[in-house]
Protein backbone atom coordinates (compact mmCIF):
# COMPACT_ATOMS: atom_id res chain seq x y z
CA UNK A 1 0.00 0.00 0.00
CA UNK A 2 1.20 3.50 -0.86
CA UNK A 3 2.59 5.34 2.19
CA UNK A 4 0.47 8.41 1.44
CA UNK A 5 -2.70 6.28 1.33
CA UNK A 6 -1.79 4.59 4.62
CA UNK A 7 -0.98 7.97 6.20
CA UNK A 8 -4.33 9.42 5.11
CA UNK A 9 -6.29 6.38 6.31
CA UNK A 10 -4.56 6.51 9.68
CA UNK A 11 -5.20 10.25 10.01
CA UNK A 12 -8.87 9.81 9.09
CA UNK A 13 -9.38 6.93 11.53
CA UNK A 14 -7.62 8.79 14.32
CA UNK A 15 -9.71 11.87 13.61
CA UNK A 16 -12.92 9.88 13.96
CA UNK A 17 -11.76 8.24 17.17
CA UNK A 18 -10.87 11.58 18.75
CA UNK A 19 -14.14 13.13 17.61
CA UNK A 20 -16.13 10.24 19.09
CA UNK A 21 -14.50 10.98 22.44
CA UNK A 22 -15.67 14.61 22.13
CA UNK A 23 -19.23 14.32 20.84
CA UNK A 24 -21.96 11.93 19.80
CA UNK A 25 -21.34 9.97 16.62
CA UNK A 26 -24.61 11.14 15.07
CA UNK A 27 -23.41 14.75 15.31
CA UNK A 28 -20.07 14.08 13.63
CA UNK A 29 -19.93 15.04 9.95
CA UNK A 30 -17.56 14.07 7.17
CA UNK A 31 -16.44 17.72 7.21
CA UNK A 32 -15.55 17.39 10.92
CA UNK A 33 -13.54 14.26 10.19
CA UNK A 34 -11.76 15.75 7.18
CA UNK A 35 -10.92 18.93 9.06
CA UNK A 36 -9.54 17.03 12.07
CA UNK A 37 -7.54 14.70 9.78
CA UNK A 38 -6.29 17.67 7.75
CA UNK A 39 -7.50 16.16 4.47
CA UNK A 40 -10.17 17.08 1.92
CA UNK A 41 -13.67 15.62 2.10
CA UNK A 42 -12.93 13.86 -1.17
CA UNK A 43 -10.00 12.08 0.44
CA UNK A 44 -12.29 10.69 3.14
CA UNK A 45 -14.75 9.50 0.48
CA UNK A 46 -11.95 8.00 -1.61
CA UNK A 47 -11.26 5.57 1.25
CA UNK A 48 -14.68 5.15 2.93
CA UNK A 49 -18.21 5.22 1.54
CA UNK A 50 -19.56 7.18 4.53
CA UNK A 51 -18.94 7.76 8.23
CA UNK A 52 -20.57 4.41 9.09
CA UNK A 53 -18.13 2.56 6.83
CA UNK A 54 -15.29 4.47 8.49
CA UNK A 55 -16.63 3.57 11.94
CA UNK A 56 -16.84 -0.11 10.98
CA UNK A 57 -13.22 -0.06 9.81
CA UNK A 58 -12.09 1.74 12.99
CA UNK A 59 -13.82 -0.78 15.23
CA UNK A 60 -12.45 -3.68 13.18
CA UNK A 61 -8.91 -2.28 13.44
CA UNK A 62 -9.23 -1.76 17.19
CA UNK A 63 -10.51 -5.31 17.70
CA UNK A 64 -7.71 -6.77 15.58
CA UNK A 65 -5.19 -4.72 17.54
CA UNK A 66 -6.58 -5.93 20.87
CA UNK A 67 -6.54 -9.56 19.76
CA UNK A 68 -2.94 -9.19 18.59
CA UNK A 69 -2.00 -7.59 21.92
CA UNK A 70 -3.59 -10.50 23.74
CA UNK A 71 -1.33 -13.14 22.24
CA UNK A 72 2.42 -13.31 22.40
CA UNK A 73 4.60 -14.62 19.60
CA UNK A 74 5.81 -17.44 21.83
CA UNK A 75 2.34 -18.58 22.97
CA UNK A 76 2.19 -22.34 23.24
CA UNK A 77 -1.54 -22.85 23.57
CA UNK A 78 -4.82 -21.35 22.42
CA UNK A 79 -5.12 -19.15 25.50
CA UNK A 80 -3.11 -16.03 26.27
CA UNK A 81 -0.79 -15.92 29.24
CA UNK A 82 -0.74 -13.30 31.97
CA UNK A 83 1.81 -11.06 30.26
CA UNK A 84 -0.12 -10.55 26.99
CA UNK A 85 -3.38 -10.07 28.91
CA UNK A 86 -1.78 -7.36 31.04
CA UNK A 87 -0.41 -5.74 27.87
CA UNK A 88 -3.94 -5.79 26.41
CA UNK A 89 -5.45 -4.24 29.55
CA UNK A 90 -2.82 -1.49 29.47
CA UNK A 91 -3.68 -0.84 25.82
CA UNK A 92 -7.36 -0.50 26.74
CA UNK A 93 -6.42 1.81 29.60
CA UNK A 94 -4.29 3.94 27.25
CA UNK A 95 -7.29 4.41 24.95
CA UNK A 96 -9.91 4.50 27.71
CA UNK A 97 -11.67 7.60 26.38
CA UNK A 98 -12.15 5.98 22.99
CA UNK A 99 -13.49 2.72 24.38
CA UNK A 100 -15.76 4.56 26.81
CA UNK A 101 -17.14 6.69 23.98
CA UNK A 102 -17.68 3.65 21.79
CA UNK A 103 -19.48 1.82 24.58
CA UNK A 104 -21.67 4.81 25.41
CA UNK A 105 -22.49 5.66 21.78
CA UNK A 106 -23.07 2.19 20.43
CA UNK A 107 -24.95 0.11 22.96
CA UNK A 108 -27.02 -2.61 21.37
Amino acid sequence: MDRRVKKNQTAIMNALMYLIAEKEFDKITINDIAERADVNRGTVYSHYSDKYDLLDKCIENQLIHLVEMCYSADAMGPFPTKTPLLRTIKEIEKNALLYKALLLNFRT
